[in-house]
């Protein structure tokens, strides 16, 4: 918590608040709980400042508090991000929706809460950049926003929020390192590619929120994976809802807003405009699925009979029952890092990083089954450079560095030239007593750049070391 090479302070410095000596992670927990709440309380607020009414705010906050989706926003300590994001989020929404109809927006106090609160989810995480967007989807959908104009004051004062985090945080985001492809493969395509699979992902994601039942730990590589006639036929099927909502805007502009919600809250998290670190994450819902959550709880407070009030009610009942056992079940592996990783690979047996990841976890515990484990992700994803190495390096510990040259030299035929594989290979070798194929690599190592004054040294040893081999060899052959 004390690295500040991101554009996360706020999230950082709430996590360094709640740091003990020695290391305790329940006030990390107790923090989410409390965020979580306030979350919840301000998806009723923005619920009534829609104009829902009090059964449908109450039904669709219910939905939202219980959604198993969230568990690891919720559970992860790591999901302070998302919580923060979120309540920062709602809150300037809710100040557009109850004042963004009056005589200037709400006045300067409503303007500097909007700056303030856009720099405070911006702080949090970026995918909170999705809030303009819907700032404007209310301006239109909603009748108690929608003025002559574009709310442009609101919008102007998140800009400036906008810029004064870039100011703070972009020199930190342009560091980022590039994304393995075992984290996003959407980072590795060209742009129509990424734009066609994001679009299942997209739907992926709404169906999750309408029926959480194929929840998983990890959802990366290659456990999703969309092929690319299954992402024409979701665009295609994205735009129609798109033209759908659009015809219905004058008619039923709530359901329009709330509809709409999902597709722009993953504005930024999506993949469509550039792809991010993950293709796809149960956590990346907690402020999509508010939208649709909001959409049902309206339903159910439309229900005019006192027959139809107590289906809705026996449903909801039922629902938050599910809600209730799959939020507990999706939380139980999070008891340790042990029952974490073994079961995200359970749930996620496609998944290279489930595997690196249980790798990881056993590679100082039990070096054989780590072995075992990135063997697997190495399988799934031959360039999977993070597991290699590790792989590698766990094989040349436990005393058989010629297997960790085979490692090495499998990571090559998928990565030729790569520096850092050549480099280690040349040292495995070495150390298995083949000096020549040693040699080779450096040779090769060397061919890569020969000004450069480490690896002309490192090709001078070697190819000591392989004249001594030779030398070696030929006196104890000779008579």
């Amino acid at each position: 918590t004390r690295h500040w090479g991101v554009g996360r302070h706020l999230t950082l410095l709430s996590l360094d608040a709640d740091r003990r000596e020695p290391l305790d992670p329940r006030p990390f927990h107790r923090t989410n709980l409390v965020l979580a709440a306030l979350v919840t309380a301000l998806v009723y607020a923005l619920a009534r400042a829609l104009g829902i009414g009090h059964a449908g705010a109450l039904a669709g906050t219910a939905l939202f508090a219980w959604h198993p989706t969230h568990v690891d926003a919720v559970v992860a300590i790591v999901g302070r991000a998302e919580l923060l994001a979120a309540a920062a989020s709602l809150a300037s929404l809710t100040i557009f929706l109850r004042y963004g109809h009056t005589a200037r927006e709400g006045g300067p106090a409503a303007w500097l809460a909007h700056a303030v609160l856009m720099f405070a989810a911006l702080e949090s995480k970026e995918s909170a950049a999705c809030l303009p967007l819907l700032v404007v989807a209310a301006a239109v959908c909603d009748p108690a926003a929608r003025r002559p104009g574009w709310p442009v004051r609101t919008l102007a004062a998140q800009g400036a929020g906008m810029l004064a985090y870039a100011a703070l945080a972009l020199q930190h985001l342009s560091g980022v390192a590039d994304v393995a492809y075992a984290d996003n493969p959407l980072a590795h395509v060209g742009a129509i590619e990424r734009v066609a699979s994001a679009a299942v992902i997209l739907a992926h994601y709404a169906w999750l929120t309408v029926a959480p039942f194929d929840l998983r730990l990890d959802r990366s590589f290659a456990t999703t994976s969309p092929s690319a006639a299954l992402g024409w036929v979701a665009v295609a099927a994205w735009a129609a809802v798109a033209a759908a909502l659009f015809r219905l805007r004058g008619r039923r502009p709530r359901t329009v807003f709330l509809a709409a919600w999902l597709p722009l809250a993953f504005a930024v998290t999506g993949n469509v405009a550039f792809a991010t670190g993950t293709i796809m994450a149960e956590r990346l819902l907690f402020l999509p699925s508010v939208g649709l959550c909001l959409l049902a709880g309206e339903a159910i407070g439309r229900l005019r009979t006192p027959t139809a009030r107590t289906g809705g009610a026996v449903a909801l009942a039922a629902v938050l029952v599910f809600f209730a056992h799959a939020t507990r079940e999706r939380g139980a592996p999070w008891q340790s890092a042990e029952t974490f990783h073994s079961a995200a690979v359970e749930r996620s047996p496609r998944s290279a990083k489930a595997w690196y990841d249980l790798g990881h976890f056993h590679v100082e515990r039990e070096p054989e089954r780590a072995i075992d484990a990135l063997a697997r992700a190495v399988a799934i994803e031959p360039a999977f450079e993070r597991a290699a190495y590790l792989l590698a390096e766990t094989h040349a510990r436990l005393g058989d560095p010629a297997a960790g040259s085979a490692v090495y030299r499998a990571l090559l035929e998928q990565r030729p030239a790569h520096p850092e594989a050549l480099r280690n290979l040349v040292r495995l070798e070495l150390a298995a007593g083949r000096p020549e194929l040693a040699l080779a690599a450096a040779r090769e190592l060397f061919a890569l750049d020969p000004d450069d004054p480490q690896r002309r040294v490192l090709l001078f040893d070697v190819e000591a070391a392989a004249t001594a081999a030779r030398t070696r060899r030929e006196t104890t052959v000779s008579p």
